[in-house]
Protein backbone atom coordinates (compact mmCIF):
# COMPACT_ATOMS: atom_id res chain seq x y z
CA UNK A 1 0.00 0.00 0.00
CA UNK A 2 1.52 3.44 -0.75
CA UNK A 3 1.05 5.95 1.90
CA UNK A 4 0.49 9.22 1.61
CA UNK A 5 2.40 12.21 2.29
CA UNK A 6 0.33 12.43 5.09
CA UNK A 7 0.40 9.40 6.86
CA UNK A 8 4.45 9.91 5.55
CA UNK A 9 5.20 12.45 7.63
CA UNK A 10 3.07 11.16 10.29
CA UNK A 11 5.70 7.70 10.44
CA UNK A 12 8.46 9.68 10.44
CA UNK A 13 7.49 12.20 13.45
CA UNK A 14 6.27 8.50 15.65
CA UNK A 15 9.84 6.88 14.26
CA UNK A 16 11.28 10.51 15.39
CA UNK A 17 9.53 10.69 18.72
CA UNK A 18 10.90 6.51 19.86
CA UNK A 19 14.47 7.63 18.51
CA UNK A 20 14.30 10.25 20.68
CA UNK A 21 13.17 8.52 23.24
CA UNK A 22 16.04 5.73 23.33
CA UNK A 23 18.51 8.67 22.82
CA UNK A 24 16.98 9.74 26.21
CA UNK A 25 17.37 6.67 28.24
CA UNK A 26 20.87 6.13 27.00
CA UNK A 27 20.49 3.79 23.90
CA UNK A 28 22.09 4.89 20.96
CA UNK A 29 21.86 1.53 19.00
CA UNK A 30 18.11 1.39 19.01
CA UNK A 31 17.92 5.43 18.51
CA UNK A 32 20.08 4.32 15.44
CA UNK A 33 17.40 2.08 14.09
CA UNK A 34 14.76 4.44 14.26
CA UNK A 35 16.45 7.08 12.71
CA UNK A 36 17.12 4.75 9.83
CA UNK A 37 14.12 3.86 9.28
CA UNK A 38 13.06 6.95 9.14
CA UNK A 39 15.26 8.15 6.69
CA UNK A 40 14.01 5.72 4.17
CA UNK A 41 10.49 7.48 4.29
CA UNK A 42 12.10 10.42 3.66
CA UNK A 43 15.63 10.94 2.35
CA UNK A 44 16.21 14.66 2.15
CA UNK A 45 14.87 15.22 5.80
CA UNK A 46 17.72 17.43 7.43
CA UNK A 47 16.66 16.77 11.00
CA UNK A 48 17.36 12.99 9.93
CA UNK A 49 20.12 13.92 8.19
CA UNK A 50 21.98 15.80 11.73
CA UNK A 51 20.59 13.10 13.98
CA UNK A 52 22.17 10.65 11.75
CA UNK A 53 25.53 12.83 11.54
CA UNK A 54 25.34 13.14 15.16
CA UNK A 55 24.46 9.27 16.02
CA UNK A 56 28.02 8.49 13.74
CA UNK A 57 29.70 10.98 15.78
CA UNK A 58 29.08 9.46 19.01
CA UNK A 59 29.53 5.97 17.73
CA UNK A 60 32.98 6.52 16.77
CA UNK A 61 34.03 8.91 19.94
CA UNK A 62 32.46 6.21 22.50
CA UNK A 63 34.57 3.55 21.13
CA UNK A 64 37.79 5.84 22.14
CA UNK A 65 36.88 5.76 25.62
CA UNK A 66 38.86 2.88 26.89
CA UNK A 67 37.41 2.62 30.69
CA UNK A 68 34.82 1.28 32.20
CA UNK A 69 31.22 2.75 32.47
CA UNK A 70 30.99 2.70 35.75
CA UNK A 71 34.11 4.87 36.62
CA UNK A 72 34.00 8.52 37.61
CA UNK A 73 36.72 8.74 34.31
CA UNK A 74 33.86 7.62 32.14
CA UNK A 75 31.40 10.65 32.68
CA UNK A 76 34.25 12.71 33.15
CA UNK A 77 35.35 11.84 29.54
CA UNK A 78 31.58 11.85 28.25
CA UNK A 79 31.39 15.59 29.42
CA UNK A 80 34.95 16.06 27.61
CA UNK A 81 33.41 14.75 24.38
CA UNK A 82 30.06 17.13 24.84
CA UNK A 83 32.46 19.88 24.32
CA UNK A 84 34.12 19.01 21.47
CA UNK A 85 30.40 17.49 20.03
CA UNK A 86 29.43 21.06 20.61
CA UNK A 87 32.11 22.76 19.00
CA UNK A 88 32.19 20.23 15.83
CA UNK A 89 28.38 20.61 15.27
CA UNK A 90 28.58 24.07 14.19
CA UNK A 91 30.14 22.66 10.98
CA UNK A 92 27.06 20.33 10.11
CA UNK A 93 24.95 23.52 9.13
CA UNK A 94 21.77 24.70 10.78
CA UNK A 95 21.21 23.55 14.20
CA UNK A 96 18.36 22.13 15.37
CA UNK A 97 17.89 22.11 19.06
CA UNK A 98 15.24 18.88 19.31
CA UNK A 99 18.56 17.20 17.75
CA UNK A 100 21.03 19.00 20.31
CA UNK A 101 18.92 18.35 23.09
CA UNK A 102 18.26 14.82 22.87
CA UNK A 103 21.58 13.99 22.29
CA UNK A 104 22.24 16.07 25.49
CA UNK A 105 19.86 13.96 27.53
CA UNK A 106 21.73 10.69 25.56
CA UNK A 107 25.35 12.13 26.48
CA UNK A 108 24.26 12.98 30.69
CA UNK A 109 22.15 10.03 31.50
CA UNK A 110 25.10 8.11 30.95
CA UNK A 111 27.53 10.25 32.60
CA UNK A 112 25.10 10.61 35.60
CA UNK A 113 24.81 6.94 35.52
CA UNK A 114 28.51 6.37 35.58
CA UNK A 115 28.67 9.08 38.45
CA UNK A 116 26.30 7.53 40.08
CA UNK A 117 27.77 4.18 40.38
CA UNK A 118 31.00 5.28 40.71
CA UNK A 119 29.35 7.12 44.32
CA UNK A 120 28.15 3.98 45.32
CA UNK A 121 31.57 1.82 45.51
CA UNK A 122 33.77 4.99 46.13
CA UNK A 123 34.14 8.12 48.61
CA UNK A 124 34.82 10.98 45.73
CA UNK A 125 34.86 14.42 46.88
CA UNK A 126 33.58 15.61 43.95
CA UNK A 127 30.61 13.50 43.07
CA UNK A 128 28.03 15.22 44.58
CA UNK A 129 29.05 18.50 42.22
CA UNK A 130 29.23 16.05 39.35
CA UNK A 131 25.90 14.39 39.97
CA UNK A 132 24.54 18.35 40.80
CA UNK A 133 26.12 19.16 37.40
CA UNK A 134 24.68 16.29 35.22
CA UNK A 135 21.31 16.62 36.89
CA UNK A 136 21.02 20.33 35.77
CA UNK A 137 22.03 19.13 32.37
CA UNK A 138 19.00 16.51 32.53
CA UNK A 139 16.45 19.13 33.94
CA UNK A 140 16.32 17.93 37.13
CA UNK A 141 16.66 21.25 38.28
CA UNK A 142 15.44 20.44 42.18
CA UNK A 143 18.03 17.56 42.73
CA UNK A 144 20.79 19.85 41.54
CA UNK A 145 20.06 22.46 43.60
CA UNK A 146 20.15 19.81 46.43
CA UNK A 147 23.15 18.71 45.73
CA UNK A 148 24.95 22.46 45.17
CA UNK A 149 23.64 23.93 48.14
CA UNK A 150 25.23 20.43 49.92
CA UNK A 151 28.50 21.79 49.18
CA UNK A 152 27.85 25.48 49.65
CA UNK A 153 29.44 25.43 53.34
CA UNK A 154 32.64 24.05 52.72
CA UNK A 155 33.45 25.40 49.49
CA UNK A 156 32.06 29.15 49.94
CA UNK A 157 34.85 30.73 47.52
CA UNK A 158 34.77 27.83 44.60
CA UNK A 159 33.44 29.57 41.55
CA UNK A 160 32.93 26.39 39.82
CA UNK A 161 30.29 25.37 42.32
CA UNK A 162 28.88 29.14 42.72
CA UNK A 163 28.30 29.73 38.79
CA UNK A 164 26.60 26.12 38.82
CA UNK A 165 24.67 26.90 41.72
CA UNK A 166 23.51 30.35 39.78
CA UNK A 167 22.67 28.48 36.88
CA UNK A 168 20.66 26.43 38.69
CA UNK A 169 18.62 29.38 39.83
CA UNK A 170 18.59 31.22 36.43
CA UNK A 171 16.82 28.20 35.29
CA UNK A 172 14.10 27.97 37.96
CA UNK A 173 13.47 31.74 37.59
CA UNK A 174 14.90 33.00 40.30
CA UNK A 175 16.97 36.00 38.53
CA UNK A 176 18.21 37.57 42.13
CA UNK A 177 20.14 34.55 43.63
CA UNK A 178 21.30 34.05 39.56
CA UNK A 179 23.01 37.42 39.32
CA UNK A 180 24.26 37.56 43.16
CA UNK A 181 26.21 34.11 42.85
CA UNK A 182 27.15 34.83 39.14
CA UNK A 183 28.73 37.70 40.13
CA UNK A 184 30.35 36.03 43.41
CA UNK A 185 31.91 33.28 40.84
CA UNK A 186 33.05 35.76 38.36
CA UNK A 187 34.46 38.26 40.36
CA UNK A 188 36.48 35.21 42.45
CA UNK A 189 38.04 33.50 39.13
CA UNK A 190 36.51 33.35 35.70
CA UNK A 191 38.94 30.64 34.85
CA UNK A 192 37.63 28.11 37.23
CA UNK A 193 34.40 28.12 35.84
CA UNK A 194 33.42 25.88 32.85
CA UNK A 195 31.34 27.93 31.27
CA UNK A 196 30.39 25.87 28.21
CA UNK A 197 28.52 23.87 30.86
CA UNK A 198 26.31 26.80 31.92
CA UNK A 199 22.76 26.92 30.48
CA UNK A 200 22.15 30.70 31.34
CA UNK A 201 20.78 32.32 28.35
CA UNK A 202 21.76 35.50 29.71
CA UNK A 203 25.39 34.33 30.72
CA UNK A 204 25.60 32.64 27.20
CA UNK A 205 24.80 36.06 25.59
CA UNK A 206 27.26 37.94 27.65
CA UNK A 207 30.17 35.57 26.29
CA UNK A 208 29.12 36.18 23.04
CA UNK A 209 28.58 39.92 23.43
CA UNK A 210 32.52 39.81 24.69
CA UNK A 211 33.77 37.80 22.35
CA UNK A 212 32.17 40.12 19.48
CA UNK A 213 34.55 42.92 21.42
CA UNK A 214 37.15 41.19 19.49
CA UNK A 215 38.08 39.10 22.68
CA UNK A 216 38.83 35.24 22.43
CA UNK A 217 40.58 32.74 25.11
CA UNK A 218 41.36 33.69 29.21
CA UNK A 219 41.15 37.20 27.72
CA UNK A 220 37.64 36.67 27.32
CA UNK A 221 36.93 34.69 30.22
CA UNK A 222 38.36 37.74 32.39
CA UNK A 223 36.56 40.35 30.49
CA UNK A 224 33.31 38.78 31.91
CA UNK A 225 32.81 40.09 34.88
CA UNK A 226 33.78 44.04 33.39
CA UNK A 227 31.25 43.61 30.97
CA UNK A 228 28.90 42.11 33.15
CA UNK A 229 29.33 44.79 35.68
CA UNK A 230 29.13 47.60 33.21
CA UNK A 231 26.38 45.80 31.25
CA UNK A 232 23.77 45.64 34.00
CA UNK A 233 24.30 41.64 34.37
CA UNK A 234 25.75 41.68 37.98
CA UNK A 235 23.68 43.81 39.36
CA UNK A 236 22.85 42.21 42.61
CA UNK A 237 25.50 42.89 45.46
CA UNK A 238 26.50 42.20 49.14
CA UNK A 239 28.58 43.97 52.00
CA UNK A 240 31.52 42.65 52.41
CA UNK A 241 33.03 40.97 55.56
CA UNK A 242 36.07 42.33 56.88
CA UNK A 243 38.24 39.23 56.21
CA UNK A 244 36.64 39.46 52.88
CA UNK A 245 37.78 43.40 52.62
CA UNK A 246 41.47 42.65 53.70
CA UNK A 247 41.94 39.52 51.13
CA UNK A 248 40.27 41.52 48.45
CA UNK A 249 43.27 44.67 49.26
CA UNK A 250 45.84 42.42 48.84
CA UNK A 251 44.81 40.83 46.20
CA UNK A 252 44.79 44.25 44.53
CA UNK A 253 48.19 44.93 45.70
CA UNK A 254 49.30 41.90 44.18
CA UNK A 255 48.07 42.15 40.60
CA UNK A 256 49.20 45.68 40.45
CA UNK A 257 52.36 44.38 41.74
CA UNK A 258 52.49 42.00 38.84
CA UNK A 259 50.99 44.33 36.18
CA UNK A 260 54.51 47.02 36.90
CA UNK A 261 56.56 43.82 36.50
CA UNK A 262 54.72 41.70 33.55
CA UNK A 263 54.43 42.75 30.01
CA UNK A 264 52.94 39.22 28.33
CA UNK A 265 50.42 39.08 30.99
CA UNK A 266 48.88 42.21 30.62
CA UNK A 267 45.91 41.23 28.67
CA UNK A 268 45.06 38.83 31.61
CA UNK A 269 46.34 41.69 34.70
CA UNK A 270 43.92 44.51 33.38
CA UNK A 271 40.97 42.83 33.26
CA UNK A 272 40.96 40.96 36.29
CA UNK A 273 42.40 43.73 38.26
CA UNK A 274 39.21 46.01 36.71
CA UNK A 275 37.26 43.60 38.32
CA UNK A 276 38.96 44.00 41.81
CA UNK A 277 38.34 47.67 41.36
CA UNK A 278 35.23 47.11 40.73
CA UNK A 279 34.11 44.94 43.71
CA UNK A 280 36.13 47.09 45.91
CA UNK A 281 34.37 50.37 44.72
CA UNK A 282 31.18 48.28 45.65
CA UNK A 283 31.83 48.20 49.49
CA UNK A 284 33.44 51.86 49.49
CA UNK A 285 30.05 52.77 48.07
CA UNK A 286 27.80 50.53 50.41
CA UNK A 287 29.71 51.23 53.28
CA UNK A 288 29.34 55.22 52.40
CA UNK A 289 33.28 55.84 52.21
CA UNK A 290 34.61 59.05 52.21
CA UNK A 291 34.62 60.20 48.37
CA UNK A 292 38.27 60.52 47.85
CA UNK A 293 38.84 56.73 48.54
CA UNK A 294 36.12 55.94 45.57
CA UNK A 295 37.76 58.81 43.23
CA UNK A 296 41.43 57.18 43.85
CA UNK A 297 39.57 54.12 43.01
CA UNK A 298 37.49 55.89 39.61
CA UNK A 299 41.47 56.80 38.57
CA UNK A 300 42.87 53.86 38.57
CA UNK A 301 40.35 52.01 36.19
CA UNK A 302 40.83 55.39 34.38
CA UNK A 303 44.32 55.00 33.64
CA UNK A 304 44.05 50.88 32.78
CA UNK A 305 41.01 52.00 30.63
CA UNK A 306 39.56 54.93 29.33
CA UNK A 307 36.82 53.05 28.10
CA UNK A 308 36.02 51.02 31.10
CA UNK A 309 35.80 54.13 33.14
CA UNK A 310 33.41 56.13 30.75
CA UNK A 311 30.76 53.37 30.57
CA UNK A 312 30.61 52.98 34.80
CA UNK A 313 30.74 56.40 35.60
CA UNK A 314 27.98 57.35 32.83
Amino acid sequence: MVQTESSTQSSIASLLEQAYSMLECGNLADALDFFQQALRLDFDNQELILALTCVNWWQSSLEQIECDEDTFEYGEKLIQQWKEFKHSVQHYGTINNRVMLAFQHFVFTKAHAAFLAFSQKHSEPDINFKLGQTNKMLGNYQEALDQFLSLVSTRKEDPALLAELADVYDLINEPVKAKAFFREAFYLNPQKIDIELLESQTIQRLKEKVAELGKSGIELEEWIPVYGELWGIFSVKRELKPIEVSKLRHSIYELETELKNSTNRRMILIPRLITRYFWYLDHLIITKADKKFIDENLLKIKLLDASVYAAYIS
